[in-house]
């Protein structure tokens, strides 16, 4: 790529500029520049660019925390999630913060790595901070874990700790509802649940918590309102599509989830349950030569799947013979 492209003066602060200010240091003025482009190609989502600049960088600069942090950053972006922990990791041993032991323990929560997780944020405990904002995420990211695992009483113990420091968090108030509905105390669920929406209506994860708490009181038409909210914010989340699926009767409501479920698929390079339930949906609605392309895809994507092939032989044999009258279920995805 050119990196003049970015020296205009009015995209690009001039390299002395960059090298004599109170930002980070780096090697020479060449690393500084370098780092400076990157950081705005990443900011523009131009993330295999920033890349570029940021390994040209860390060639120069090998143990430079701040290249370090933003390439793992950008790692992350491009889906190279295990060479941004490695990344991480090492930053952590360089330059310890207890902001990076939080974030390494989110990474290793999503890796189910729950031990190496706790032992971060206990770290964190252990150094007797005062800072209320560090001890709310703290806090926070514990009762997590304990939840992930079961661990109820503790989940609850320290998601307390942090609600009695910031009790107008969206995403701990959807922690506790999760909580609450797990315990079966669903009107408790609900109330957190919509304290959550109500502090910030654009938390997708909250208008789905809402929906599995109405399930329980069989209140389907709220909840099918709920997880269409959920998907209008955030058309990636995923449990909000299963529950949809579930829920769809009508061919209105079908003819919605289907929709949903093809703008996951566009957006996600292959889920082969996503792909699954489309092809239940094509099927209820009697479009067999959709379903036939939709099998034919998982199939391809995956053939050492049983599935995958009986699935898609099922949908072929259907649509050869269908004058014969074969039924719908003979080729259900279910």
């Amino acid at each position: 790529m050119e990196v003049n492209f970015y020296r205009s003066q009015s995209v690009v602060t001039q390299v002395g500029a960059v090298a004599a200010s109170n930002q980070p240091r780096f090697a020479n003025e060449t690393v500084a520049l370098l780092f400076h482009n990157a950081k705005i190609l990443f900011n523009f989502k131009d993330f295999n660019d920033a890349l570029i600049l940021l390994r040209e960088g860390l060639n120069l600069d090998s143990f430079n925390v701040n290249l370090m942090d933003l390439c793992r950053k950008t790692l992350f972006q491009i889906g190279l999630r295990e060479e941004s922990l490695r990344l991480l990791e090492l930053s952590q041993r360089i330059h310890y913060t207890p902001q990076k032991s939080i974030e390494l323990a989110r990474v290793y929560v999503a890796n189910e790595q729950n031990d190496q997780a706790l032992a971060q944020l206990f770290d964190v405990l252990s150094q007797l901070v005062e800072d209320e904002a560090l001890l709310f995420e703290t806090y926070k990211n514990i009762g997590c874990v304990y939840l992930k695992e079961k661990e109820f009483d503790l989940a609850q113990e320290y998601f307390h700790k942090a609600y009695a420091i910031e009790s107008s968090d969206d995403t701990l108030l959807v922690n506790l509802g999760v909580l609450e509905y797990l315990k079966k105390d669903v009107s408790q669920s609900l109330f957190y649940l919509r304290e959550a929406i109500n502090n910030n209506q654009k938390n997708d994860k909250a208008w789905v918590g809402l929906a599995m708490a109405h399930l329980e009181f069989g209140d389907r038409d709220l909840s099918w309102s709920n997880l269409t909210k959920a998907l209008d914010i955030e058309p990636m989340n995923r449990t909000a599509l299963v529950l949809l699926n579930d829920l769809a009767e009508s061919d209105s409501q079908l003819e919605y989830c289907q929709n949903a479920l093809i703008k996951f698929l566009e957006g996600e390079n292959f889920d082969e349950q996503i792909s699954h339930l489309l092809i239940h949906v094509f099927i209820k609605r009697n479009d067999f030569q959709r379903a036939q392309l939709e099998s034919l895809k998982s199939y391809l994507w995956n053939p050492q799947s049983a599935k995958n092939q009986e699935l898609y032989n099922k949908i072929t044999q259907f649509m050869n013979v269908k004058e014969m009258g074969v039924g719908y279920d003979s080729v259900s995805s279910k």
